[in-house]
Order: C-alpha cells, then sequence, then structure tokens
C-alpha cells in the first residue's frame, strides 16, 4: 500500500498544470439521505400514497454493477466490502459497505454512490475537489447462508483490488490511465505511480485463503550421505515446544505428509497470525535407539539448491486485519512449503522447485 502516496505526488503534479476534469457541481451531502436524485420532475414532495412508479429515475439512476470473479465454484461463500479508513493505519477498516452470497464463480453487487461519510477529499492541498472512498472485498465461508459475517466463520480470500469510488474534478493523468467518475476497481503495484485498472465487471477475487489440509513433501538423499544410523525427523522452530511432527529412519526416497493443525505449543503466537514453522531434518541415532532422543544430533537438512525447506501451517483467519495481512504477504492458510535462502529471504516451493527436494549439506540448518 505504500505506492498510494505515489499516486497521489503524480495526481497534485497533474493538479499544478491544470489537467482536471470536473465530474460533477461540488460534494452535495443533502443527496445521500434523499432517497430521490436531483432532477426528478415531480420531486414525489406530493401527499399522495403511491410508491413512485413512474418512468423517472430516481434513486438508482447512478447505480453501476460491480461484479467479484471467485475463479471457483463460490457455493457456501459470501463476499464483504468494508470501508478502509487509511491504508497505513494499523487498524485500517471502517464500516461495511454490503454484503451478498456468491452465485456460481461470482459475487455481484449493484452500489450507487457511497456514504458521505465514506467520501474523502484525496488531497484538500494538492487536488482540491476530488473525493474517493476505498473499500476492501473479502470472500468468507458462509456457514449459515445469511450473507453476515460470524465470529467464527473464517476468510477464504482476500482482494488485492480495490474497489473505488471517484468524484469531483479528476486529474486527465487519471482519466488517461482509464480511472473513471463513479466505481473502479483499482490495483496498487509496488514501483508503479499509477494503480492498474480492472474492467468493474470482472474483479479477481480468488479465494487464496481456503486452506490446504494436507501436504506431501517427497525428496532424495545427496550422494555421499549414508542412511544407516540416520533419522529423518520435523521439529518445530520455536523455543519450548518439544513435540517432533515425524520421526522416521532415513530411506531414499522419503516422504513426508502433514496433516491437520500441528501442537498448540508449535506456534508462534508473537507472530499474531496464527503460524507454525515446521523444519525437517536429518539426524544422527548416536544412541542406537532408533528413535529421536535427547542425545542425538542433527546431521542434514532438507534443501532445494542452496535453500532450506520449511514447512509453514497458517491457521485460517476469521479476522479480517488478519486475511488482509496474510494477502499482501502472499501466503495461504493451511500447509505449504517454504525455502529460505541464507539471507532470510523466504518463497514457496514451485513445482519445479519439488522435483530438487533432497537431505543435503548443500543449505544451512
Amino acid at each position: 500500500m505504500n505506492t498510494l502516496p505515489h499516486l497521489l505526488l503524480l495526481l497534485t503534479f497533474a493538479a499544478c498544470k491544470g489537467g482536471s476534469i470536473s465530474t460533477d457541481s461540488g460534494l452535495d451531502d443533502s443527496a445521500v439521505d434523499d432517497t430521490e436524485v436531483e432532477g426528478d420532475a415531480d420531486a414525489d414532495s406530493d401527499s399522495d400514497s403511491d410508491t413512485d412508479a413512474d418512468t423517472d429515475s430516481d434513486a438508482d439512476a447512478d447505480a453501476e454493477t460491480l461484479t467479484f470473479d471467485l475463479g471457483e465454484d463460490g457455493a457456501g461463500v459470501a463476499v464483504r466490502l468494508v470501508h478502509i479508513l487509511s491504508f497505513e493505519s494499523e487498524d485500517p477498516f471502517g464500516d461495511e459497505l454490503d454484503a451478498t452470497s456468491a452465485a456460481g464463480t461470482t459475487a455481484t453487487f449493484t452500489l450507487g454512490r457511497p456514504p458521505a461519510e465514506q467520501l474523502a477529499e484525496l488531497d484538500p492541498d494538492g487536488l482540491p475537489g476530488l473525493y474517493a472512498a476505498f473499500y476492501f472485498a473479502a470472500a468468507w465461508d458462509d456457514t449459515n447462508g445469511d450473507a453476515t459475517k460470524g465470529g467464527s466463520e473464517t476468510y477464504l480470500g482476500a482482494g488485492r483490488v480495490f474497489p473505488t469510488y471517484f468524484e469531483g474534478d479528476m486529474p486527465m493523468e487519471l482519466l488517461l490511465a482509464g480511472v473513471v467518475p463513479g466505481w473502479n476497481a483499482l490495483e496498487f503495484v509496488d514501483g508503479q505511480d499509477l494503480p492498474k485498472v480492472y474492467p468493474i465487471e470482472a474483479i479477481p477475487l480468488p479465494l487464496g485463503l481456503r486452506p490446504t489440509p494436507s501436504y506431501t513433501l517427497t525428496g532424495g538423499v545427496a550422494e555421499g550421505i549414508e542412511l544407516t544410523g540416520r533419522g529423518l525427523t520435523v521439529v518445530p522452530s520455536v523455543d519450548g515446544a518439544t513435540t517432533a511432527l515425524h520421526d522416521q529412519a532415513l530411506t531414499d526416497p522419503w516422504s513426508l505428509t502433514f496433516s491437520g493443525a500441528p501442537p498448540a505449543d508449535h506456534f508462534d503466537r508473537d507472530a499474531g497470525l496464527g503460524t507454525a514453522v515446521e523444519i525437517p531434518l536429518s539426524y544422527l541415532d548416536l544412541d542406537g535407539s532408533g528413535g529421536l532422543t535427547e542425545g542425538d544430533a542433527a546431521a542434514e537438512a532438507v534443501c532445494v539448491d542452496d535453500r532450506t525447506v520449511a514447512m509453514l501451517y497458517v491457521t485460517p483467519p476469521t479476522e479480517l486485519y488478519t486475511a488482509w495481512v496474510l494477502t499482501l504477504q502472499g501466503l495461504g492458510t493451511g500447509w505449504s512449503g517454504l525455502s529460505v535462502t541464507a539471507d532470510g529471504a523466504v518463497s514457496t516451493l514451485n513445482e519445479d522447485e519439488l522435483g530438487r527436494v533432497e537431505v543435503s549439506g548443500a543449505c544451512a540448518i
């Protein structure tokens, strides 16, 4: 989100050049609370009991349809739009704007002008008269089907593309980039001053937080490593946890299956994200017990090339902020395989890398 100030700088520069187009006559708060749009011929102020069945354009004249593409069947999924108070705040979210149940692979909203209190002048000094409201889209497992987020219901996806509403004096640069008055779908990309614009009828909202309940890691053993007297184990990364997830004889090839959540004392509670990191490694069975004991010694790490392999478990989030952080970090939930470089850079194992996993001395434990 640290690209948003770059956007403001560019728009401010455009405003200094006078490159803007007014899309309305100013912010009229009274129009928000009125169920009619100005210009209605009869203003519906008479005392009759009709339901305004005339042919004027009235309250939904400016409504637009926003469609989110889940990328898969959304049965039992609901989507909510929540106002973003600040991209930099530790508590970035305000009120929910709307929520709806998915149908097929999409979730659709029909939205007019946001509430006046959610529209803010983007930069009063550099861009006077340009108002915007940003929203965060998140999908959750709507277990009771009421399209109301319950405390125990888990998030399945969170958007990196933000539904955004603009009105007022639009800078020419923004218009030329494809941003329009009214509703937009914007992604802020690191290193780019202007946002990437998506069509509002096809806003990506992949269910990337749907948990992976089990994961099987397979590999080999590097040449020159003796199998006899060696075991293969998986140990927690946090201090104080004593239970290993696996303990077996080292074979070539070998296989480790991770299923269900790790024990509670394997989680790093300080991280605040419900994460547990598990480290597979070989060990020397020094006491000949046939299993891992305190008298044994770590031998080699599990590597992919010169990077260390680790397993990550992420608890499916029930809180919106956690879903936001996991999405920005590119993390899924449940089990995933990671590679870690010597300087601490972390990435998810891809299919090609999974074919090169082995017990080896080429990476650090």
